[in-house]
C-alpha cells in the first residue's frame, strides 16, 4: 500500500488535490494523476491542499465492498527516527600514540 499526495488524481486539471491510499505506486515524475490511470481509483482519500504531510487526525473517505464509500476517522501517528554515528580517529607519532572517539545522536 502507498500513501501519497496527488494534485489531481484524474489528470484533467480540474480535480481536487488529495492524499490517497492505493495499492499502485505513484510515479513521482508525473505532475498530475500520479498513478497514470486517468481516474481516481484508490482505497482511501482525503481532500487536502497541504502536500507536505496528510492531516494527523481527519475523516478519510474509504472505499468498501461494492464501491460504496464510508467516512472513517483516521488518527495518524508521527514516526521519528534516531541515528547514531560513532567516529574513531587515531594518530601516531614517534613519541606518543593518541586515540579519540566521539558519538552523537540525531533525531528527525
Amino acid at each position: 500500500q502507498y500513501i501519497y499526495w496527488d494534485p489531481d488524481c484524474a489528470g484533467g486539471g480540474d480535480g481536487a488535490a488529495r492524499w490517497i491510499v492505493a495499492d499502485q505506486a505513484p510515479d513521482v515524475t508525473r505532475k498530475l494523476d500520479l498513478d497514470g490511470d486517468g481516474s481516481c481509483e484508490y482505497h482511501a482519500r482525503i481532500d487536502s491542499t497541504h502536500k507536505e504531510f496528510p492531516p494527523p487526525v481527519a475523516f478519510w473517505s474509504m472505499r468498501c465492498a461494492a464501491l460504496t464509500s464510508e467516512s472513517t476517522l483516521v488518527d495518524l501517528a508521527a514516526i521519528t527516527t534516531t541515528e547514531t554515528r560513532t567516529t574513531t580517529t587515531s594518530s601516531t607519532s614517534s613519541s606518543s600514540k593518541t586515540a579519540s572517539t566521539s558519538s552523537g545522536t540525531t533525531t528527525t
